[in-house]
């Protein structure tokens, strides 16, 4: 699921006589939501899940005890349990930041690509034709809230026709963005990259995707 996004945790169960809920986050042993005697039972949730999670409660009779996590960040990743009258239903969920391929753009006769908001942490890789003078440049570094920004800048050739290719990725998605001059516009599928142009040098517009995943534990 993406940072700082809503999730839904799936959890169904076969409803008896007594409606009593319980999610924990396991490796802590935390209390994320409690619910009994047809009451959300506030007193019992670990603080930091405060006012961030809620049942679907039109749905419990109808054996739905599915949790609304908001605000969702690192720090919730992890095993979570779902226990509803008696029936117990395991869940690893994990967080992925967005991946903004903020901008490419050149300057001063090079080529930059910049991504920022990535986890896990990312690797850029560059497709270059024709192959450049000096070896493309990249950092990779963490941010105050986890995340991942990459940087990475690589020299243009005088003159075109060229076509580079700046590919940010990490283990579970890649996007790529590709640039080429006005006159030798590659052939290109509307789902791989977005591009703007203006003179010899064209700067690419920014192309913005992320992705969700909750994964039943077996």
């Amino acid at each position: 699921m993406c940072y700082m996004k809503s999730c839904v945790l799936p959890c169904h169960f076969t409803p008896g006589s007594d409606l009593y809920i319980e999610w924990t986050q396991r490796e802590e042993d935390l209390t994320v939501h409690s619910f009994r005697h047809g009451q959300n039972q506030d007193w019992h949730q670990y603080q930091k899940y405060r006012g961030r999670t809620s049942l679907f409660e039109e749905e419990i009779n109808r054996g739905n005890a599915s949790l609304l996590l908001r605000d969702v960040t690192l720090k919730d990743q992890g095993r979570y349990m779902c226990w509803a009258d008696g029936e117990a239903t395991f869940l690893n969920m994990k967080v992925f930041g967005k991946k903004d391929v903020d901008d490419v753009y050149s300057s001063d006769g090079k080529l930059f690509c910049r991504a920022y908001n990535i986890y896990p942490e990312p690797s850029l890789k560059w497709t270059m034709n024709p192959e450049p003078s000096a070896e493309p440049q990249t950092s990779v570094n963490p941010t105050e809230t986890g995340l991942f920004s990459v940087h990475s800048s690589v020299p243009l050739p005088p003159d075109p026709p060229y076509k580079y290719i700046c590919t940010v990725s990490t283990v579970y998605s890649t996007k790529s963005t590709t640039t080429a001059p006005c006159s030798d516009w590659p052939e290109l599928k509307e789902s791989e990259a977005d591009i703007g142009c203006s003179g010899a040098r064209p700067r690419l517009l920014p192309s913005l995707f992320g992705r969700a995943h909750v994964r039943p534990l077996l």
